[in-house]
């Protein structure tokens, strides 16, 4: 059927101030009208980023010492709302910063003058009014002669309020609504240099807050650092519909919480980053759980960046499109390829690193049970063993042997790279060989772990208990013992030592156990070695049993 004739054209108008509230409320909280400010100070080129919020007296400042805005620049805004007037590469993309406080607070000023200028004006925005405008908006504003921008806190002008700040948003009296307003400092500044870390870093923007409670007073000043982790090479990955993908990583140093690093999202030409975490769940049917788990497991940190995805308002997502959809392709591949294979490395090596550890402590007892005139049958199958080592750390050069340490007592092995680089005690040794001798006297009581050095075995040398961990994938057995160099060997894959490891301490008690049984075990006639042996690790349950009674109620330490 032909269109209808048309007759005549009717206009189409909206409620200006509900328009505008539903805008502003794009932004729900005052946490997020804070970031927003802080978001458009660092846009502003700031140095420093000043926020004052009392509490009681409901006030906030956003403060900063950025380029400022001349009042012509402040109209343009004023008609570019949902509509960013900044140039490409800024954080802001989407012209709501500005109305963000509108709906949080009773009225809010902003305050600003242009860098070269100190021509300062203050504009007001009071929400009542604002919701029953129903037609044109007007912004009432005065010029502000009193203030003069300085950055010497000592300057004094008699006729003037010396300010260290070029633009100020002042919000009074913002809501009691606890869900809307409520603030943790410890958390801001996670959100702060999660989202802005990158782009303070360029500009150096130190952020100062203060938080009031009537008299009581809590500071802190936020500065962004770099990832200083161990670098992980850059790798990029490309298709059609997703352009480039670059991943920036590294492995997250280890504290005393153990590893926290944190992976940013990005778009390439912009500094603003998404926690991975939180873009994660934004699309959470097009992750893979292992992918999730991989990247949220605090081993990982640094920035993933897309060329062709794009940014959503919400600023916790991207507009799902084929570009996000071989974006995160690129994810998983790089994951599969590279994450989970560094995140292995990191695991088994604090792995090894605990069983070092806790084995080292076990063999302090071990070692002063020993050491007991009363144990000496036990010490003495030590001194029976055919093949001795030299000791700990040390090369089997062809060239050169070095010769074991003079300690009279244990030693360990560990499994990280970098304890074999040539420096320390490592490089002191090497650089002071000494002939390959015998030490009859000398019994090292030594650890090593999984994928650790073994002291090099060599015939005649010092004898000692050396504990060792291995998978042992062809053993049903708990743990193996090879008296020709004293190397007991636990099955880490054994159910008894899975279910010893959830404590520390029953897991250092445990090893104690075994030895003395396995040693005790070897005082006998060989032919009773396979029946007793048996039996023992049969009663290693019933230790095991015993330990988890006594021992101290401790979790399991996280590993990595």
């Amino acid at each position: 059927m032909p269109n209808p004739k048309i007759i005549d054209e009717m206009e189409m108008d909206f409620h200006k101030g509900n328009t505008l509230m539903d805008a502003a409320n794009f932004y729900p909280k005052v946490r997020d009208v804070l970031l927003e400010q802080i978001q458009n100070g660092i846009d502003s080129n700031a140095e420093n980023i000043f926020i004052t919020i009392d509490q009681l007296k409901r006030i906030m400042k956003f403060s900063d010492d950025g380029d400022g805005v001349s009042l012509e620049k402040f109209g343009k805004a004023l008609k570019s709302i949902n509509m960013t007037i900044k140039a490409r590469g800024k954080l802001g993309q989407f012209g709501k910063g500005l109305i963000s406080p509108i709906g949080k607070c009773e009225e809010f000023t902003f305050t600003s003058a242009a860098k070269g200028s100190q021509d300062f004006h203050c504009w007001t925005f009071n929400t009542s009014q604002l919701m029953n405008t129903t037609d044109g908006i007007k912004i009432p504003y005065q010029k502000e002669s009193a203030l003069l921008f300085s950055r010497n806190p000592f300057k004094v002008d008699r006729t003037k309020t010396v300010v260290n700040w070029r633009t100020q948003v002042y919000m009074k009296k913002y809501t009691r609504d606890h869900t809307i307003s409520n603030l943790n400092l410890a958390k801001l500044e996670e959100d702060i240099l999660e989202r802005f870390g990158i782009a303070m870093q360029k500009a150096k923007t130190v952020i100062h807050i203060t938080i009031r409670v009537g008299k009581d007073e809590e500071r802190k000043i936020i500065r962004a650092t770099s990832f200083h982790g161990a670098k992980i090479p850059v790798s990029e990955l490309e298709t059609k519909a997703g352009g480039k993908t670059q991943f920036n990583m590294f492995i997250a140093p280890k504290k005393a919480r153990g590893r926290q690093g944190k992976v940013l999202i990005g778009i390439r030409h912009n500094d603003f980053r998404i926690p991975f975490s939180i873009f994660a769940r934004s699309h959470a049917d097009l992750f893979s759980p292992d992918m999730i788990e991989a990247l949220t497991s605090g081993v990982l940190e640094g920035e993933i960046i897309t060329e062709k995805c794009k940014l959503h308002p919400d600023r916790r997502s991207f507009y799902e499109n084929d570009a996000l959809v071989d974006f995160i392709s690129h994810i998983e591949t790089w994951v599969a390829n590279t994450g989970l294979v560094e995140i292995s490395k990191v695991n088994d090596l604090s792995i090894n690193n605990r069983y070092q550890t806790l084995g080292r402590q076990a063999l302090l007892n071990i070692e002063m049970i020993l050491r007991n005139d009363k144990n000496q049958a036990l010490l003495k199958v030590l001194s029976q063993a055919k093949k001795g080592t030299v000791g700990t750390h040390h090369y089997d050069d062809t060239k050169t042997r070095v010769k074991q340490q003079e300690e009279k007592s244990l030693t360990s092995h560990f499994a990280d790279p970098s304890t074999n680089r040539g420096n320390g005690e490592n490089e002191k040794r090497m650089q002071n060989p000494e002939p390959n001798t015998d030490h009859p006297n000398h019994m090292p009581f030594t650890v090593t772990g999984p994928t650790g050095r073994n002291r090099t075995v060599v015939k005649g040398h010092s004898t000692g208990l050396q504990l060792s961990y291995d998978h042992m994938p062809e053993s049903s057995h708990l743990w193996d013992f090879d008296p020709l160099i004293c190397r007991l060997t636990f099955n880490v894959r054994h159910p008894l030592w899975v279910d010893a490891e959830k404590n520390n301490y029953v897991l250092v008690r445990i090893q104690e156990l075994i030895a003395i049984d396995v040693l005790t075990l070897h005082t006998l006639p060989e032919e009773y070695h396979e029946s007793v042996k048996l039996f023992l690790e049969e009663n290693s349950w019933a230790h095991l049993d015993w330990l988890q009674q006594i021992s101290p109620k401790k979790g399991r330490k996280k590993i990595a």
